[in-house]
């Protein structure tokens, strides 16, 4: 056994290391995975709003079950849909445009309508 060997080594917290590639992604859950009863964490980017203020969620994006730097915004599933909640987010990721956005927009997307949103 070498001298190496012999020493403790840290380990990179999971909160600290870098979001998975593409690739990577795959093989984890989504928003579209969810189940009634599921809390998970994601981009504040996952949430898109539309021209007419109606908030919708992106399906393929990745769901964490612990929040990170990047996945400050908790998804909720129940048995009624999808509610957000963005108090955890940092003020200056908290802004969203949707001056661009319509129902085509949704319909190519296939985005899931947010039932509800917590802030305060």
């Amino acid at each position: 056994m070498g001298e190496r060997d012999k020493l403790r080594q840290a380990r990179l917290p999971e909160d600290l290391e870098k979001d998975p590639s593409p690739q990577e992604q795959e093989n984890q859950p989504t928003i579209e995975d969810m189940d009634p009863g599921d809390v998970v964490y994601t981009w504040p980017e996952s949430l898109v709003v539309t021209q007419d203020r109606k908030l919708w969620l992106v399906p393929e994006d990745v769901v964490h079950f612990v929040p990170s730097p990047s996945n400050t915004m908790i998804v909720i599933r129940t048995e009624e849909g999808y509610e957000v909640d963005i108090r955890g987010i940092p003020e200056e990721q908290a802004l969203w445009e949707g001056h661009d956005r319509d129902e085509h927009f949704v319909e190519a997307m296939s985005l899931l309508p947010v039932i509800k949103v917590y802030r305060h």
